[in-house]
């Protein structure tokens, strides 16, 4: 039983990861190359990056009540930890950063220094995330 919830840790850390890579590499290019209209482009990535995080929410929960259930007592809050944390930057871009980056673009423009600016920070969390979503499928694979 114990090899199942291992496979499964692991296969939901891939298909994760991969939703990531998916959604940050290859699903902006495509809308910004197919619609010429670039605020419409950037509403529908938008979009595609509230629904990552959200199933990024319930990924993280899910394999956080794993590491509960599998993890030795002294290590369940470090594994928890870093079940919830990718979770929790992409719940800062999208409900914390998001909204400046669109007060920005209201007041400056989409070219201002501002907006790149929360762009920046928002793009730097979104890439953090993944990364770390990596490292735990990479680390889960390895055990």
């Amino acid at each position: 039983m114990r090899a199942w919830l291992k496979l499964i840790e692991q296969v939901l850390l891939a298909l994760w990861a991969g939703a990531l890579v998916g959604v940050g590499a290859l699903v902006p290019p495509v809308i910004f190359q197919h619609l010429s209209d670039r605020h419409s482009a950037g509403v529908l990535v938008g979009v595609v990056l509230r629904q990552i995080t959200v199933l990024s929410v319930i990924v993280a929960t899910v394999l956080a009540a794993w590491a509960l259930l599998r993890v030795a007592k002294s290590a369940r809050w470090s594994a928890i930890g870093s079940r919830l944390a990718p979770a929790g930057l992409l719940a800062l871009s999208q409900w914390g950063v998001r909204p400046l980056l669109e007060i920005a673009r209201v007041a400056s423009g989409a070219d201002s220094e501002p907006f790149r600016a929360w762009h920046a920070v928002s793009t730097g969390l979104y890439a953090l995330a993944t990364l770390w979503v990596l490292g735990l499928l990479v680390s889960a694979l390895r055990r």
